[in-house]
C-alpha cells in the first residue's frame, strides 16, 4: 500500500471507529489497533458478519422475556429469527 493511499485508509478508518464508537474512543481503538498488531497478518471479518454479530448482541440484550415481535419489528426480522437468534449462543 503506497503511503498516500495508507494515509487516506486510515484516515476513513478512523472516521468510521469514531462514528462508531464516539471520538476519541474510535481513534484511540484505531491507534491500540495499529499498536498491537503492526506488522501482523490479521483475519478482519466482513462487515456484514460484524453487523450481524453486533445486531444480534443488541436483540439478546434488548430481550424482555415477552417482546420477540417488537424486536423483530425494531430490526427489520421475521418473529422466527428473533426466536433462532435468542436461542444462540452468544
Amino acid at each position: 500500500m503506497a503511503e498516500q493511499p495508507a494515509r487516506e485508509f486510515f484516515a476513513e478508518v478512523e472516521l468510521l471507529l469514531n462514528e462508531a464508537l464516539g471520538e476519541p474512543r474510535g481513534s484511540l481503538a484505531l491507534h491500540g489497533l495499529l499498536e498491537g498488531f503492526a506488522g501482523l497478518r490479521v483475519y478482519v471479518p466482513s462487515t456484514t458478519e460484524l453487523w450481524r454479530r453486533w445486531r444480534n448482541r443488541r436483540i439478546r440484550e434488548g430481550f424482555h422475556g415477552d417482546n420477540h415481535e417488537p424486536l423483530a419489528l425494531e430490526w427489520g426480522l421475521t418473529v422466527r429469527q428473533v426466536r433462532n437468534i435468542l436461542d444462540e449462543e452468544g
